[in-house]
């Protein structure tokens, strides 16, 4: 194997050990420590925590797909831009006064 391909095949395998560890722990299946990443990731995400671990399995999986393209790695970070404004105007509107 390349060490380029080696580096993005680990990549992308600690980051779907990560986020099926913070799905867990949004479903507090994960002890001390899922707890801890379930408060992180509602504090930080609100409601829309739910679909962070699947959102970051597919975009981790599709930059892999096309490491090269600078184009898909642009889209993903407004992706995420996106993903977060989302977040904070759906905690904006359900925490409203």
């Amino acid at each position: 194997m390349r060490p380029k391909l080696l580096t993005l095949l680990f990549t992308f395998l600690v980051l779907f050990v990560f986020s099926i560890l913070s799905l867990l722990s949004l479903f507090d299946m994960c002890g001390v420590f899922g707890k801890l990443l379930s408060s992180v990731l509602f504090g930080l995400l609100g409601v829309l925590a739910y679909l962070f671990p699947i959102c970051l399995i597919v975009a981790t999986g599709f930059y892999i797909a096309n490491a090269k393209n600078r184009q898909v790695r642009n889209k993903i970070m407004l992706s995420a831009g996106l993903f977060l404004c989302v977040c904070a105007m759906i905690q904006w509107i359900v925490n409203s006064p």
